[in-house]
């Protein structure tokens, strides 16, 4: 074989090896995601060896004549030297350019393979970028979703907290919100201090009530009291030199308190805290409030108590005690602005669940002893089981009608 065939061979060669390399390339671009793995298939190994072959064989030398024959081998050895002697005027200015040729295309060869192994270097070093980039851009993509799956969550309970809020500042404006002031013409306005006096009790008999709370609240400063009503408690607050604000949305509870020389505010409770820098409060009291508040707007004004009150700063609940059954005929349904009684022992969840600690549930207001079932009293064994059964109703039934808890942050 010639070397001008050989040369040929490896251009050849080099020439179908890349448009193999690039048909496969494009298949791998239709066929595969962007994420597969793939390696440039080029053997730059295999080309390598061609070009040292051609290295070695592109420098064309004519060799000795000779001859394997035993008689006549020299005749036909000094007739080859005579011939060669002949044309060589002929073939040595071929040979020489074929030389030339050779040598050039190994250089070509040489500095093809140059290129081919940086562009190969190159494109994976690109690939690998590019797939770094793409990974970044993923990661990116779900930390996004992820805060705005977050801030959607956050808009929803943030919407749900301002719908509490609303259905409690409409409900204590009950005149203005009226469902029957189309047909009514002139609305009556619905008097809850009047409601007060009538059914909850004397003031005094309130306060007097109310006092077991005043050791919670001894030697502390800023108390607020939320949903102050007719000021019982905040009236016992000041009488022991407790520096104590009572806020309240109805008018006319706060014109009374006023009227009592007590330090009084119409406003809602949340928005107040609102308004207050954390820490800075060192009790809260709430009676006979959370019956009247929906159950969003209670939490969320629960975390701003806790927010705003400092450590060690108590928040004191009273409210209806449902344990006992009683309450319903007799007290809870009378306030037409109740919305649901709300159990101790979930109420101890909430407050826990925030933060608060070191709760105490406990409970007021013993049904009158005449309200409940009579006792048998007789000796006889089956009548003692009448009588225990008895005493699982009066609990039942005739147990005590408030409960309060005291939480401290």
């Amino acid at each position: 074989m010639s070397k001008e065939n050989k040369t040929a061979e490896i251009e050849e060669y080099i020439y179908k090896r890349i448009l193999e390399n690039q048909e496969k390339n494009l298949l791998k671009k239709e066929d595969s995601s962007f994420h597969s793995h793939h390696d440039f298939s080029l053997d730059i190994g295999a080309v390598y060896r061609e070009m040292e072959e051609g290295n070695n064989t592109w420098n064309i030398q004519g060799t000795a004549p000779s001859s394997q024959k035993k008689i006549i081998g020299p005749v036909i050895t000094l007739f080859k030297k005579v011939i060669r002697k002949l044309i060589s005027w002929y073939l040595e200015p071929i040979m020489e350019q074929q030389r030339i040729y050779n040598a050039s295309v190994n250089r070509s060869l040489q500095e093809l393979c140059l290129q081919v192994s940086g562009s190969v270097n190159y494109h994976h070093e690109t690939i690998h970028e590019l797939k770094a980039v793409a990974a970044d851009l993923n990661n990116q993509v779900s930390e996004l979703k992820l805060k705005g799956e977050i801030r959607e969550e956050l808009l929803i309970k943030q919407m749900k907290t301002m719908e509490g809020r609303l259905k409690y500042i409409e409900n204590s404006f009950l005149p203005s919100r009226s469902k029957q002031a189309g047909l009514m013409g002139a609305v009556v306005p619905f008097d809850y201090l009047e409601l007060e006096n009538q059914f909850r009790g004397k003031e005094q008999d309130i306060k007097e009530r109310l006092s077991v709370y005043l050791p919670f609240f001894q030697g502390k400063s800023k108390v607020l009291d939320i949903g102050c009503g007719r000021g019982e408690m905040l009236e016992l607050l000041q009488e022991n030199d407790i520096d104590a604000l009572g806020i309240d949305t109805d008018e006319e509870m706060v014109k009374h308190c006023g009227g009592k020389g007590l330090k009084v505010k119409k406003q809602d409770a949340a928005l107040l805290l609102e308004t207050l820098e954390d820490n800075t409060i060192e009790g809260v009291f709430m009676g006979h409030v959370v019956e009247h508040l929906d159950l969003d707007y209670m939490i969320e004004l629960f975390r701003l108590i806790y927010k705003k009150i400092m450590p060690g700063g108590v928040l004191l609940l009273e409210s209806p005690n449902p344990i006992c059954l009683y309450i319903f005929s007799a007290s809870f349904y009378i306030d037409p602005t109740h919305i649901k009684p709300l159990n101790p022992y979930t109420l101890e969840h909430l407050l826990q669940s925030i933060g608060f600690k070191g709760l105490n549930i406990m409970f007021h207001s013993p049904v009158p002893h005449e309200q409940k079932l009579e006792l048998l009293n007789l000796p006889e064994e089956h009548f003692k089981r009448i009588d225990n059964n008895m005493k699982k109703l009066n609990d039942l039934i005739y147990g005590y009608q408030d409960y309060s808890i005291a939480a401290v942050k």
